[in-house]
């Protein structure tokens, strides 16, 4: 299997920076990204190194008054000092400066100097917790309405299964977090004690691994799971791109579900970068769609890697909190969660029922665990999948929201008792022709058989099976081939169905458009043609079905008839009367025939003389 390790990567978005609250980024503060070191070490602290780099970026770090403070690779827990051949290529030479001129004055110097690969500025990134004025909920109704109690009759999750809490830091001797959580680090203070001194991350923490059926506090949904604390922001939920990035790489390389509560409308490189490396360790990237009801993107959420999720109420409303915050939600959401008044643990031993979309993500890192645990080989898109396909559709109870609020609101008993059906090739809208192999995955527990059938237009009413009933399971393989011509051409809809102790469907709409030739010259007869004494016959050979027009214009170009319908391969003969669109005889004189296909495609053409 090609997932040794699966990473989910959950993040939260910030509220939006209310101006003279927050600049929107460090002031006098730059990520840089050299294609060589620019530092040394001087008594312990860093400092410009003035040799061994080129003059003219020694010139423009001068110039801006760079200072670097610190470098991507520094954090240790062993020696606060790691080298930088130990750190991924992507990582290495990424500091953080001090700058003397304003940020966008340094970024213009910098823009220049061949030795940087990209300069963009340490943006602010802030918790995302929206507490409206209402009471507190005194039981978890969150969980029942993702359907928990069920999944669990099928799945408790595994302690080998492993969370990184990437936030404010967890309260790890909170009553019903104690045992449960494994210490990272801390990027704020550089330590290894990443402790919650704001409370954010620990309510993250709850939803997903509060110690279960130990007749303390709350239930987390993922059980059994446990939660690797790594803190990057501040005790007032603020934090740094840089710090982020960094504990992105950090928990990447330790966990196998990164949970983020945090994130910001401007895309960065360092951000971009360090989402790609966890990709690539096999992670899977689910994000906050954000508080300020708003359609706007935001990062990473909006990365086409990442898992976008919006927060709904216990109607399965998009999630209102008061008149300036709601869930964000847009064509880039991939699913709903529970989101209003999450009742979960906080500082000491306290609860209490935040709200915002950083409380709903942690329910769908949580449902990957228990996923994860249940299929221990299923691949990082496989797990993604399986959330997306079973979640419940809730646009009947959001009108106006249609396809902007992802495949739904999650089910966790269905994502862990149905079984996986996914098709990642061909994908959605691809024009397909020839003969074409269908790849993906037909798995789960109980399996029985899988199949695959298609069906003409975009609303097939009947199918055609493509091959016999398959009794062995696929993982990331070809499910079967499909011959796409002769046939006819347009909208097509190839769908699996996996049949295990339950039955699981996928389906995905391609474009079939095979190549369409005259296979012999258009023939055309009686010519010269008198529509008084007979009719007009149009014969044409297509080598495939398809839709066809024919057109008639006079001299002029001026259009007489026309004649649309779909035609199957081979010999076709159509025939015309004579008679223009109106039903009236044409006049006497040369007529120009064009024969297109759907798409405008000329096919063949003639001249008819009528007398």
């Amino acid at each position: 299997m090609r997932l040794q390790r699966l990473c989910f990567l959950i993040l939260i978005v910030l509220f939006t920076l209310q101006v003279g609250t927050f600049a929107a980024y460090v002031p006098n503060q730059v990520i840089v990204k050299f294609n060589q070191p620019i530092h040394r070490m001087v008594d312990g602290r860093m400092q410009l190194r003035e040799v061994n780099i080129p003059l003219e970026t020694s010139a423009i770090l001068k110039k801006i008054g760079a200072v670097p403070l610190e470098r991507f690779d520094e954090y240790s827990e062993a020696t606060n000092a790691k080298r930088a051949a130990e750190v991924p290529a992507q990582f290495q030479n990424l500091y953080k400066m001090q700058v003397a001129l304003p940020v966008d004055e340094a970024l213009d110097y910098l823009s220049i100097d061949p030795s940087v690969e990209y300069a963009e500025p340490n943006y602010y990134v802030q918790a995302l917790d929206t507490t409206p004025n209402d009471p507190k909920y005194s039981e978890q109704w969150g969980l029942p309405k993702v359907s928990a109690p069920a999944a669990w009759d099928y799945e408790q999750g595994n302690s080998s299964i492993i969370v990184a809490v990437i936030d404010t830091g967890v309260n790890y001797n909170h009553e019903d977090l104690t045992g449960k959580v494994t210490l990272g680090w801390d990027f704020v203070n550089g330590d290894s004690n990443p402790n919650d001194d704001n409370g954010h991350g620990s309510g993250v923490a709850g939803v997903i691994g509060a110690s279960t059926n130990n007749g303390i506090g709350i239930a987390g949904l993922g059980w059994n799971t446990r939660i690797l604390a790594v803190k990057v922001l501040h005790s007032t939920g603020t934090g740094e791109v840089y710090d982020v990035a960094q504990g992105i790489q950090y928990s990447a390389d330790r966990a196998h579900i990164l949970n983020l509560s945090l994130g910001d409308y401007d895309p960065t490189t360092t951000l971009q970068t360090a989402v790609d490396y966890a990709v690539a360790k096999g992670c899977v990237l689910v994000g906050a769609a954000g508080n300020d009801g708003k359609t706007d993107m935001v990062y990473p959420a909006a990365y086409d890697s990442v898992l976008a999720v919006a927060a709904t109420d216990s109607s399965d409303k998009r999630a209102v909190w008061n008149s300036t915050q709601s869930s964000n939600y847009g064509t880039w959401i991939s699913v709903c969660a529970p989101g209003t008044n999450i009742y979960s643990t906080r500082l000491n031993n306290s609860y209490s029922s935040p709200s915002g979309t950083s409380m709903a993500t942690p329910f769908v890192s949580a449902l990957a665990a228990l996923i994860l645990a249940q299929n221990p080989t299923w691949s990082a898109a496989q797990i993604k999948e399986q959330i997306i396909s079973t979640a419940d559709n809730i646009d009947s109870v959001n009108i106006g929201y249609t396809g902007k609020l992802g495949s739904g609101r999650i089910n966790a008993a269905s994502a862990v008792r149905y079984p996986l059906a996914l098709i990642s090739s061909p994908t959605a809208s691809q024009i397909v022709s020839g003969t074409i192999s269908i790849t993906g995955s037909a798995a789960g527990g109980g399996f029985n058989y899988y199949k695959v059938e298609v069906g003409v237009g975009a609303s097939p009413t009947t199918w055609t099976q493509l091959g016999n009933n398959h009794t062995t399971q696929a993982t990331d393989n070809i499910l079967e081939t499909w011959e796409t011509s002769p046939g006819a051409n347009g909208a097509h809809v190839i769908k699996l169905t996996v049949n295990a102790s339950l039955e699981n469907t996928y389906e995905v709409q391609v474009d079939v458009q095979n190549a369409l030739s005259i296979v012999n010259n258009v023939k055309l007869g009686p010519n010269p043609f008198n529509p008084r004494t007979g009719n007009y016959t149009i014969q044409f050979d297509l080598s495939t079905s398809a839709t066809v027009t024919i057109y008639i214009y006079d001299i002029t170009g001026s259009l007489v008839w026309q004649n649309t319908q779909a035609r199957d391969f081979g010999i076709n003969n159509v025939i015309w009367d004579g008679r223009n669109r109106y039903g009236t005889y044409v006049g006497n004189g040369v007529y120009l025939l064009r024969i297109a296909s759907s798409d405008n495609t000329l096919l063949g053409s003639g001249k008819i003389l009528v007398y």
